[in-house]
């Protein structure tokens, strides 16, 4: 099963369309309408499960929904629908999940959904925030969920994964990739052993299971250097799945080969042959040792209202910052950091480091 995030120009678009004009649901057509006004603001986005080339489900992720202007609330998930052939498979929370990654990429603190089903939303830890009247002259439910928080199934570090979570950033694979190697003094002779030693390490910590998220710089992109396809195609080498946060590398190979769209290269890297990412994002939170951090690539675009994990300096600025830690190769002697790390350098952080008066002078 696949899980799209659309927008107007997306190849599935005008297919997920007419699949909601013509879907049981009566809404339905109402969605197709607006898909085919493209009566959407640039961040907002229609959300799709498809299976063996059909589609199973949908909603989207607006900044409104039922609730009229200036109700103070947004944004919203709304036009739910799962195909009647697939309900109690838990399609829709799914959904959810993804319009939450979403969301959390775009920095939202909260989501709202409006719903008449009870007991459905709150076990995917939404909360009934009460009973409003919507822009038909009904009243329905209005539930709420703060992004980053834990949802239902979700383990400390694990962000609702089966196995264990790692994190990482700036491996900077590329079969061209000399400039970093040599820049920040790996200890590898050429890239050819410096990936074929990180693919060990990697498969060595991480269980088929586990999931590692990649907070930036996967791939290697440059003005000198620019075969990233050799560096996403090293994903398909690793046994564990992939999470990938975009960083400068991938950044760049968006403006340059996908002509801004970053769904296209999102799309581009959880279907081609070959790799193996689990999701694409440009920032998503999590929980950590019971701690909520945000990740994201650059240490500047840090949430300042929790911990974070980032990377992009390489050894420049070392593991600390009063915000959180750098989880870049370079600074575990590339290996990966696992939760017991996390748990350490929190310690060391609240010990020591953030108290130290060298480090705060």
């Amino acid at each position: 099963m696949e899980i799209h995030l659309m927008r107007k120009g997306h190849p599935l678009w005008e297919k997920l369309a007419a699949y909601a004009k013509e879907c049981s649901w009566r809404a339905g057509p109402v969605l197709a309408e607006q898909m085919r006004k493209a009566a959407f603001r640039d961040w907002e986005r229609v959300i799709a499960a498809e299976e063996d080339g059909h589609f199973i489900g949908y909603c989207t992720f607006t900044e409104r929904d039922e609730m009229p202007e200036g109700c103070g609330y947004s944004p919203f998930i709304g036009f739910m629908f799962v195909d009647e052939k697939y309900r109690g498979q838990r399609l829709s929370e799914t959904m959810i999940r993804r319009a939450l990654d979403y969301a959390a990429s775009l920095k939202f603190t909260r989501v709202y959904i409006m719903s008449g089903e009870k007991g459905l939303y709150e076990k995917y830890g939404f909360k009934k925030l009460g009973v409003f009247e919507t822009v038909c002259g009904t009243k329905d439910q209005l539930f709420y969920i703060d992004v980053g928080e834990p949802r239902q199934g979700d383990r400390d570090g694990e962000n609702g994964a089966a196995g264990r979570a790692w994190y990482t950033a700036d491996p900077h694979f590329g079969v061209d990739s000399h400039v970093i190697l040599e820049r920040e003094m790996r200890p590898f002779k050429d890239i050819s052993e410096y990936t074929r030693e990180q693919v060990r390490i990697w498969n060595a910590q991480a269980r088929p299971e586990d999931t590692i998220w990649v907070l930036g710089d996967f791939c290697n992109y440059n003005h000198l250097e620019k075969d990233y396809l050799s560096g996403l195609a090293v994903s398909g080498q690793i046994r564990a799945r992939i999470r990938l946060i975009t960083g400068n590398s991938e950044e760049r190979v968006i403006a340059a080969h996908f002509g801004g769209d970053f769904e296209r290269f999102r799309a581009y890297c959880l279907n081609t042959d070959g790799f193996r990412f689990d999701d694409v994002m440009r920032g998503a939170y999590t929980f950590i040792c019971g701690e909520k951090f945000y990740l994201t690539h650059r240490p500047t675009d840090h949430d300042p209202r929790c911990l974070n994990l980032f990377g992009h300096t390489h050894r420049s600025t070392g593991l600390w910052k009063p915000f959180g830690f750098n989880v870049g190769v370079d600074l575990n002697h590339f290996r990966l950091f696992g939760e017991d790390d996390i748990r350490n350098l929190l310690e060391q952080k609240r010990s020591y480091w953030d108290h130290d008066p060298d480090n705060n002078s």
